[in-house]
């Protein structure tokens, strides 16, 4: 039998900060804009993170503004755009019926290890 002697590691982290809103559940979005949530985000370019018992800090939909996927980066910001026009084409993505204090930057990490 072999031992091995030192770091091993067999585990997993993300993090992420996104630009758009956080919900409670998915029943939250179609209560605020008549629309089913998967419905939704199979005809948009925006996507839904979280859902993860182990952070239990709801759901994000929106675009990634910087993010670590299992040693993956990531980020939705295009190369020549600035900050504002990041945050105005979330806004131009999401549904109308979203209220403005809704929407923000959120960020959020997890470790498996």
């Amino acid at each position: 039998m072999k031992i091995r002697m030192g770091f091993v590691s067999n585990s997993s982290s993300t993090s992420f900060t996104v630009y758009g809103i956080r919900l409670e559940s998915e029943k939250e979005f179609e209560e605020l804009t008549g629309i089913n949530l998967y419905e939704f985000l199979s005809t948009s370019d925006l996507d839904d993170l979280g859902g993860n018992p182990a952070w239990d800090n709801g759901l994000y939909v929106g675009l990634v503004l910087s993010g670590e996927f299992e040693h993956t980066f990531r980020s939705d910001m295009r190369e020549d755009e600035t900050l504002a026009q990041f945050k105005q084409r979330v806004r131009d993505l999401l549904p109308e019926t979203i209220p403005d204090d809704m929407i923000g930057t959120f960020s959020e990490s997890f470790y498996d290890g």
